[in-house]
């Protein structure tokens, strides 16, 4: 756990950095409909009777939805991530579904904030122990900001945290064994129109 909220933290504080150039060209014209997608990477780890190890993998994430005022945007979300197989033969993905709303606390800010509830999914492949899935609820939370690039258009650099709820992972060759507390730390390069 230490180790996901010190690269959360390091996120944060890369993200603040890099985006005082870009606050002073105002926010992007929020009106109607949004959709946006993203791709980067991030670090994951199972957790709970399992690993507190985390691994990098690549990510990627897709959201659409409305503007309920020009400074609140609520819609849906689906992140993913993905590691190959590895010396010991394990292939892991995991996917999150998401209902989410995005905050623009400052008026001509292009900084927002975002928190999320939905579900989880993961998958993986061990080699000699089959392969597992593991269902369950989640939240995120995030934060990023637009770098204008059209009135209504933007390149969004964004971190994301996604942390499931614990519960049991199934196995192809045998009954439950064991909870998990997988979590994802995500950073990304995305593009949007508003």
């Amino acid at each position: 756990m230490r180790s996901i909220l010190v690269w959360g933290a390091a996120a944060a504080g890369l993200a603040c950095g890099v985006a005082s150039p870009v606050v002073a060209q105002g926010r992007v014209a929020h009106a109607g409909f949004y959709i946006g997608a993203g791709l980067g990477g991030g670090w994951a780890r199972v957790g709970g009777d399992f690993s507190d190890a985390t691994e990098f993998g690549y990510s990627g994430s897709l959201r659409l939805g409305g503007h309920a005022k020009p400074n609140l945007l609520i819609g849906g979300e689906t992140n993913g991530w993905y590691k190959s197989a590895d010396a010991g033969g394990v292939n892991t993905s995991w996917m999150s579904l998401m209902v989410t709303t995005s905050v623009y606390p400052g008026k001509d800010l292009p900084l927002f904030v975002k928190a999320g509830l939905g579900g989880m999914l993961t998958t993986g492949r061990i080699e000699g122990f089959g392969s597992y899935t593991s269902a369950r609820f989640a939240i995120q939370v995030g934060a990023g900001f637009d770098i204008k690039i059209g009135r209504s258009s933007a390149v969004n650099i964004m971190a994301n945290w996604i942390q499931g709820f614990s519960g049991q992972i199934d196995w192809s060759n045998s009954s439950a064994v064991g909870n998990a507390s997988p979590s994802i730390i995500q950073l990304g390069v995305g593009f949007s129109l508003y």
